[in-house]
Order: structure tokens, then sequence, then C-alpha cells
């Protein structure tokens, strides 16, 4: 299982205990909070390669292909955003 499916897990398991899973016994709050921690750099990091895949989209688009920066600076944008959330150099 990868880190991301277990941070998935662990506040799936936490959502399912608070609306009162009696099977359940209370999960440990640091895990909780070290789970939240990841979802939130998980979804920033996909924030960043969904930016960065609309620039290239939109560059691409543009009727105005001279009046802007080169496509490679977007695809190197693009390239970096998949790096950083495939857990590569940043």
């Amino acid at each position: 299982m990868s880190d991301i499916q277990k941070t998935i897990q662990t506040l799936r398991d936490f959502n399912l205990w608070r609306k009162g899973d009696d099977a359940m016994e209370q999960p440990d709050p640091w895990g909780i909070g070290k789970a939240i921690d990841e979802a939130i750099e998980a979804m920033e990091k996909l924030g960043r390669l969904t930016d960065a895949a609309l620039a290239v989209v939109d560059r691409w688009e543009t009727p105005f292909w001279k009046q802007v920066e080169h496509t490679g600076v977007y695809i190197a944008a693009l390239r970096k955003a998949v790096e950083e959330v495939k857990g590569g150099p940043q």
C-alpha cells in the first residue's frame, strides 16, 4: 500500500469512527493529524499539477502564440509539477 493509500485509509477509518462505527476504537489523534497534513500536501501538489497542465493547454490554444512565453517554459513547469507529485526532485 502506498503512502497516499495509507493516508486515505486512515482518513476513511477516522470518518467511520466519527460517524459512530461502534466496532472501531478511537483512532490515534496524532495519526489523524499526520494524515490530514499529508492529504493537504497531496492536494496542494495536485493543484500545482492541474495549474501547470492547464497552462500548457491554454498556451497551445492561444491565438496570439507569438506574444506569449515559449511553450518550453510551460512544458518545464508541467514536468516539475509531475515530478513533485511522483515524489521526485523538486
